[in-house]
């Protein structure tokens, strides 16, 4: 999506910013020798940039995202996760699905070229729920698995807690906001405790903050100054006619009458709205 150094010597960094859509069906067998024989056929080195397409029998489609997942959590070995001083980490491994909307359809990111990041692009007062669930390829250690929103903006708790109790766990919590003044920026933080050892590896928690961008309904404020205008145009037809001889305003009760219906109406129907 985006590539830019910060300098101009060999040593600067350089910044890339990939945008994926697929898992990969992950095994030690095939994965890893097919990332080889394409890295030597291009670098002669093990390195690869995916840039092409390696068939259906490696790339996931994404009703098999899942799947895949789990393949990969099957596949890795711990030996992977150790640092340069030889430090070894114990994985959470949690399968994140996203948010979905009340139809049950996931909702694509959309991508910010200012910040380099995607970001949720929702509605107020809509329900949504943000859909999660965790993997051990062996008992799993006690720790939880936190979601935090900003409780100025979401009607829903601000904190959600799973305590997980299995190898497997399928989570979905609601997240609805309330009615806003204006589009608003915000942010739901997704994050693991494993607080203790395990087998004498450190814990490698997961802490992501996914950016929202949350809309006000517009057809929310226009219902909200019509019925505004006819309770003024039903008032003000009432002081005309208390300010004028009754023989020069004959026709007082007919924007009286349009004028509180419509206000009426309009009060109702964002009554009913706002629940």
């Amino acid at each position: 999506m985006e590539a830019y150094k910060t300098g101009d010597n060999d040593e600067d960094i350089a910044h890339f910013y990939f945008k994926v859509a697929n898992y990969i069906y992950y095994t030690q067998e095939n994965f890893t020798d097919i990332i080889k024989r394409i890295a030597n056929e291009k670098w002669g080195k093990n390195y690869a940039l995916i840039g092409q397409d390696l068939g259906n029998n490696y790339i996931a489609k994404r009703e098999d995202s899942s799947s895949a997942f789990h393949k990969i959590c099957n596949s890795l070995n711990l030996e992977h996760f150790k640092s340069p001083e030889g430090i070894s980490y114990f994985p959470v491994y949690c399968f994140i699905k996203g948010l979905k909307n009340k139809k049950g359809e996931t909702i694509m990111p959309l991508y910010d070229p200012y910040t380099y990041r995607s970001f949720y692009k929702i509605t107020e007062g809509e329900y949504y729920v943000f859909e999660f669930g965790t993997y051990f390829n062996l008992q799993p250690p006690k720790y939880t698995v936190k979601l935090l929103s900003d409780d100025r903006i979401f009607s829903t708790p601000r904190e959600y807690e799973l305590r997980a109790s299995s190898r497997y766990d399928e989570i979905s919590y609601p997240i609805v906001s309330s009615l806003l003044e204006r589009d608003i920026w915000t942010s739901i933080l997704f994050k693991t405790e494993l607080k203790e050892k395990v087998n004498d590896k450190e814990p490698l928690n997961i802490h992501l903050e996914f950016l929202v961008k949350l809309r006000r309904k517009i057809i929310y404020r226009i219902l909200d100054v019509l019925g505004d205008l006819g309770f003024g145009v039903g008032t003000g037809a009432i002081a005309l006619k208390a300010a004028f001889p009754p023989q020069q305003m004959t026709w007082w009760y007919w924007p009286t009458i349009l004028g509180y219906a419509l206000w009426a109406m309009c009060k109702i129907i964002i009554k009913f709205w706002r629940g």
